[in-house]
């Protein structure tokens, strides 16, 4: 899946840094990081156990976008914490498209808007509210 989504996104013109630990992250995470994309299960780890670490560091963090293989195993308050969830396996059009979503989220949280993706229909949802012109 990370080749995958490396191939995605560098073809959309994203500069991507790919980690395939918890540590690997960690290690590379910095403030020109714009858009995390994250399988929640890891060898050394769980997503939510990256961005504790990272908020507990003082970190600001971008847009999260959480990929999982099982979304029922992710306790619903860790799912709250992301700002994108998606199932897999997923369509390229949805990593694409949650992505350039999530990239016009990082200038709209100074407006203390949130955009996430329903889980379940799919749809964009801007402050609780769904936006069926998304698709």
């Amino acid at each position: 899946m990370r080749a995958l989504l490396e191939k995605v996104y560098s073809r959309e013109g994203y500069v991507v840094r790919a980690a395939s630990t918890v540590s690997e992250a960690e290690a590379m995470f910095d403030a020109e990081v714009w858009l995390l994309v994250l399988d929640y299960s890891l060898p050394d780890g769980t997503a939510s156990d990256l961005l504790r670490t990272l908020l507990r560091g003082g970190e600001v963090l971008p847009p999260t976008f959480l990929l999982s293989a099982d979304l029922d195993a992710v306790d619903e308050l860790e799912l709250s914490c992301f700002d994108a969830v998606r199932a897999k396996p997923c369509s390229i059009g949805d990593l694409r498209g949650i992505a350039r979503h999530l990239m016009h989220e990082r200038h709209r949280r100074r407006s203390g808007v949130r955009l996430s993706v329903d889980a379940q229909t799919s749809l964009l949802e801007a402050d609780g509210e769904a936006d069926e012109s998304q698709g």
